[in-house]
């Protein structure tokens, strides 16, 4: 594979210079062909994989609280710790706030609702946790439709009406108190918003986009980004109202690339490689490798290249079902035989998806700095959360979705965040000829 191998042969002949307390010293041209064999050999028997820093995009979990409920930071700083326990490198904070659709205003706690959202003091205490532990931390707030859980992508403003007003002077205010609360604890990064397809394609709202980015700048000394979903991420307008703006310092994806062969969309895998066992073997994870590799140069690193900016993989997930990876961001599948979404689970297919997207992203650090995995689960999160991920997951009842599911799949991150696997390349097989040497120093 054209990606995959040329990153091997990096690895072992020009890697080493970047890896301070590893050197290595090649002393005679048979003994390198020798490891060029060898490395060829074992990329074509297939490779287990693991994080090395500086490589490798960081790996870390999105975690949000959309319930309300008594403050408690310690609720959060418990899963922080998790995470971190877990190898985790990085992780992303979700708070949210809730738009009314008629009058634009927008709040973290209406009055009667049953949404609501990790506090300031408790992302606060999670931030600062996290930081305690060596995590690079991303906060990303989320503005939803009132009373619910989603629906962010549906919310259509413009600064031109009154409510248009209203919500974009209240986004501004949300966005500034955030960016105090991540500035003061100590964040990393400030995404101004995350999958606002309704307001990040419409260039009428140009202006406000700009006042969001410099009222949130002025705050925040980290990083500020933006997340978009994978199809509006080259959109001519939200490249010209946030990409392009030199306060926006990377440009952020909610990547879940699907199947579609209407328009020459290879997605993850074809219906008919994703089915029921066939998920199963090597030959399905060097396909979602392979596919994710295009996705990857075709989609989302020409952008990057061309803004000089680095690009994080906010969120990238798929559920544990059998089939589920042609159509990654479907949440609502079924278990129940009786139901039109019904589907079986297939927990390998996750855990396949994952290394060939792993395997895809090997030595891609320079230009992806992270992937963010969708979504780390605990108590907090939604009642049968399809996409809950966490080592070791337990089935958590009285939730109809099996969590347990999920953990191979949550394993296979957590040891490749570990660095519990052997690296690719990492066991060269050593051929004596004749002088030939190869010299490790420390």
């Amino acid at each position: 594979m054209r990606a995959h191998r040329a990153v091997m042969l990096r690895r072992t002949f020009v890697l080493m210079e970047s890896e301070p307390a590893v050197n290595f010293r090649l002393q005679s041209a048979p003994l390198a062909l020798a490891v060029l064999f060898a490395l060829q050999a074992s990329s074509a028997m297939g490779d287990n994989l693991t994080y090395q820093a500086g490589l490798d995009p960081k790996v870390g979990y999105n975690i949000w609280d959309p319930y309300k409920h008594t403050e408690d930071s310690q609720r959060l700083v418990n899963q922080v710790n998790a995470m971190k326990a877990a190898g985790m490198h990085e992780v992303s904070f979700l708070p949210f706030a809730y738009a009314d659709m008629t009058t634009g205003q927008i709040k973290q706690d209406w009055a009667g609702d049953t949404f609501g959202s990790m506090t300031d003091a408790e992302l606060t205490a999670g931030i600062q946790r996290a930081k305690q532990l060596g995590m690079k931390v991303t906060v990303t707030p989320l503005i939803q439709k009132r009373n619910s859980g989603s629906g962010r992508d549906e919310i259509v403003f413009t600064p031109s009406t009154a409510p248009g007003q209203t919500f974009w002077n209240d986004y501004k205010t949300n966005y500034t108190r955030w960016a105090n609360v991540a500035q003061a604890a100590g964040a990393d990064r400030l995404n101004i918003g995350s999958e606002m397809t309704g307001l990040d394609n419409n260039a009428a709202n140009a202006v406000a986009w700009t006042d969001v980015i410099n009222a949130t700048d002025a705050a925040f000394t980290g990083q500020l980004g933006y997340t978009t979903q994978h199809w509006t991420f080259a959109e001519p307008a939200i490249k010209n109202m946030i990409w392009t703006n030199a306060k926006i310092d990377y440009i952020s994806v909610s990547a879940y690339p699907t199947y579609q062969p209407e328009y020459n969309k290879p997605g993850l895998a074809s219906t008919a490689q994703a089915a029921g066992q066939a998920s199963d073997s090597q030959a399905f994870i060097n396909t979602v490798r392979d596919n994710f590799t295009d996705f990857l140069d075709d989609t989302l690193l020409p952008l990057s290249t061309e803004l000089n900016k680095p690009l994080i993989i906010g969120e990238f997930g798929v559920t544990p079902f059998d089939g589920a990876s042609t159509i990654p961001y479907k949440w609502w599948y079924s278990v129940d035989p009786n139901d039109p979404n019904f589907i079986p689970y297939d927990p390998l297919e996750q855990k396949n998806v994952w290394e060939g997207v792993l395997r895809a992203l090997d030595g891609q650090a320079a230009q992806i700095e992270a992937i963010h995995a969708w979504i780390w689960g605990w108590d907090g999160g939604f009642g049968g959360e399809q996409f809950y991920m966490r080592p070791g997951a337990a089935d958590v009842l009285p939730s109809w979705f099996d969590e347990s599911q999920s953990a191979p799949a949550s394993s296979l991150i957590s040891n490749f965040a570990s660095g519990t696997l052997p690296e690719p390349g990492a066991m060269i097989l050593l051929v004596g000829l004749g002088a030939a040497a190869l010299r490790r120093r420390s």
